[in-house]
Order: C-alpha cells, then structure tokens, then sequence
C-alpha cells in the first residue's frame, strides 16, 4: 500500500515540477513577446488561431472539466469529477490491493 501512495506522491511532484517550468518559460516568452510588440501593432480580432496557445486552452479546458462540473450523488450532495476519479481509483486500488499475495 506504501508504494501507491509514494507513486501517487511522487506523480504529484512531476506535475508540479512540470508546472513551474512551463509558468518559468511562458514568463520569459511574454516578456519578450512584449519588449518587441508595438501599441501600432494592436491586432484587430480577424487573426487566425495561434497554435502556441493550445497547450494552455486544452490546461483551461481540463481544469473547468474536473473542478466546476459537479455530479450529484443523491438529493443533498454532488461532487466534483476530480473528487469522483479521485475516489474511484481509491476503491479500486484497494480492491486490487486485497486480491494480491491472497
């Protein structure tokens, strides 16, 4: 059991490391994006899709997914789909858990 909980621990600190070196290189970018950018060179809205922002529309999409849709569980509660996955993969290591070494 010890070992699932470290690797949930230590896949945890990946995501954060992940996320502090993206925040660190999209500073840098938007630091330099901006000494070269002009006010003349305000877009007028007709631009295409920049592909460089994929990667944060699909982070925004994720985050609304699993923190703001709720499920209700019942009448008088609901739940997140992050408390839900969260909860299911629990039950289920632990059901696998008790199959093990039996």
């Amino acid at each position: 059991m010890w070992y699932c909980i470290s690797a949930v621990i230590a896949l945890l600190v990946l995501f954060n490391l992940v996320a502090i070196m993206r925040r660190r290189f999209r500073k840098k970018r938007l630091l330099a994006a901006a000494t070269t950018l002009s006010e003349s060179s305000v877009s007028n809205g007709n631009d295409v899709v920049s592909w460089r922002r994929v990667p944060e529309a699909v982070e925004a999409a994720f985050k609304v997914t699993m923190f703001r849709r709720t499920i209700p569980i019942g009448q008088n509660h609901e739940l997140s789909v992050a408390e839900l996955l969260v909860s299911a993969a629990y039950t289920a290591v632990l059901y696998a858990w008790s199959f093990m070494n039996s």
